[in-house]
């Protein structure tokens, strides 16, 4: 998933939300006007068997 932020706050207020999901940022680039974000989440695994 990819999500662009116009300030830093929004910026820090989602990675706070997203990593405790499960997810984690695959690539980002800080421009003036944005922060541009590419997430990943890694599938659930399924535990021993």
């Amino acid at each position: 998933m990819v999500r662009e932020y116009p300030s830093v706050r929004k910026y820090q207020a989602d990675v706070d939300r997203l990593v405790r999901a499960g997810w984690e940022i695959d690539h980002q680039l800080d421009r003036p006007e944005k922060i541009v974000v590419r997430w990943f989440r890694e599938p659930a695994s399924e535990g021993p068997s």
